[in-house]
């Protein structure tokens, strides 16, 4: 059963498990965010010592976002409001044109399917990075 596994209610395809893991893993990155707030509003952690530059803010909501976050929790976790992430997103497109050339000699490829393309590049490597981590047993 290739591209599916077993599960305890029937078969799941593996696009279902990754698009339920990239959910997982974003609910945790919400909760860390609110974690870290709470803590902030407690006077445990200085606010200033955990702003990320603006270049740095813009390269982590758009790596959020490919990895399957909505724009509004991406912010959330940015601790920027929706509108910001969504500039940062533009501010990230190419400027010059509507399609762009993965490579030197390589036919120009419409914007919207190379983000679709890098989307999925960016959640295969997060699941790699994930099932590389070894878990101990307690």
């Amino acid at each position: 059963m290739r591209g599916r596994e077993l599960t305890a209610r029937g078969e799941r395809s593996v696009s279902d498990v990754d698009d339920t893991l990239t959910k997982l893993t974003g609910d945790v990155l919400v909760a860390v965010s609110e974690q870290v707030r709470h803590l902030i509003g407690k006077g445990l952690i200085e606010p200033e010592k955990l702003q990320l530059t603006i270049e740095a803010r813009r390269e982590r909501a758009k790596e959020l976002v490919d990895a399957g976050m909505s724009r509004r929790e991406a912010a959330k976790v940015l601790g920027v409001s929706h509108t910001t992430v969504q500039n940062d997103l533009a501010d990230s497109l190419p400027k010059t044109g509507k399609e762009v050339a993965s490579e030197p000699d390589a036919e120009p490829q419409p914007v919207h399917l190379r983000a679709r393309e890098e989307k999925r590049e960016a959640l295969v490597r997060k699941n790699e990075a994930l099932a590389a981590v070894e878990i101990e047993a307690p």
